[in-house]
C-alpha cells in the first residue's frame, strides 16, 4: 500500500473541519484495522498505526485479539445498559418520557432553574372525558387517542421544552426559557390542533372528536407549588 501526502480533512459532530496529518507525514509504515463485533453486529473497528518496519509478529496478534475482545465486551454492555434505561424511563404506549424519568428530570430541571434564576412553565394536559373512549369504543381506541394525542404534543412542542406522561390521560410539559405569551399561544395552538385530530374507530370508522384541558403556571410566580404537587 503506497501513502499520500495529503492531509486528511474531517468533519466532527458540530460540523468543524478538523486536519489530520497524512500518515506519510506522521512516519506511518503500517495500519491494522481490527473489527469490533459484537452481538449486535459489527460497532467499528481499532486503528492501529505501527512506525516499524517488522510489523506485528503472532504475540502482537494475540494481544491485541484480548483487546479487542474486551473493547467489545464493554461496548455490547453500554448498548444493553442504555437500552434498558430507555425502556426503564420512556412510556411503552405513547414512546414519551415517562413519571419516573419526569420526576428526576423535573428535578434536575428546577434545581438549575433556581440556581440560574431562569423562568420555566409547566402546563398540565388532561384528555377530557378519556374515559368514554375506554367505555364507547374499547381500551384499544382509548391507546389510540393517547397515540395520537403524544404524536401532536411532541410534533409541535419540537425543541421548545419536554413532554411527559404523567401517568392515565396526563401529560405534563415542561417550557425553560418562554415568555409568558408565547407560552400561552403554544398552549392555545396545541389545545386546537388536538381538537382538530380525526381519529377513526375500528369498527363504525367513525370520528371520535378529542379535547383537552390544560393548566399553565410559571416559575418563580406560581410553579414552584405545582411542581411540589406534580412529584407528590
Amino acid at each position: 500500500m503506497e501513502w499520500t501526502k495529503a492531509t486528511v480533512t474531517v468533519t466532527d459532530r458540530s460540523n468543524k473541519s478538523l486536519s489530520y496529518p497524512s500518515a506519510f507525514d506522521r512516519d506511518i509504515k503500517t495500519s491494522y484495522f481490527f473489527p469490533l463485533v459484537t452481538s449486535e453486529g459489527r460497532q467499528g473497528a481499532l486503528l492501529i498505526e505501527d512506525r516499524s518496519s517488522k510489523g506485528l509478529t503472532a504475540a502482537d496478534s494475540e494481544f491485541f485479539n484480548i483487546v479487542i475482545s474486551n473493547i467489545a465486551f464493554v461496548i455490547r454492555n453500554l448498548i444493553y445498559t442504555s437500552r434498558i434505561r430507555v425502556m426503564a424511563t420512556t412510556d411503552s404506549l405513547t414512546n414519551v418520557p415517562n413519571k419516573r424519568f419526569m420526576d428526576d428530570d423535573l428535578t434536575t430541571k428546577h434545581k438549575y432553574c433556581m440556581t440560574n434564576h431562569i423562568n420555566y412553565f409547566l402546563a398540565v394536559i388532561d384528555i377530557d372525558h378519556f374515559k368514554k373512549f375506554n367505555d364507547t369504543h374499547g381500551h384499544h381506541h382509548g391507546d389510540r387517542v393517547l397515540k395520537h394525542v403524544a404524536s401532536t404534543l411532541r410534533k409541535t412542542l419540537g425543541n421548545r421544552g419536554t413532554i411527559y406522561r404523567c401517568g392515565g390521560e396526563e401529560f405534563v410539559l415542561y417550557l425553560q426559557s418562554m415568555p409568558t405569551e408565547a407560552a400561552y399561544a403554544l398552549c392555545d395552538s396545541l389545545r386546537i390542533l388536538i381538537s382538530e385530530l380525526e381519529i377513526l374507530t375500528d369498527d363504525t370508522q367513525e370520528s371520535t372528536p378529542v379535547t383537552i384541558s390544560i393548566g399553565l403556571a410559571n416559575y418563580p410566580l406560581v410553579a414552584a407549588s405545582v411542581y411540589k404537587q406534580t412529584l407528590e
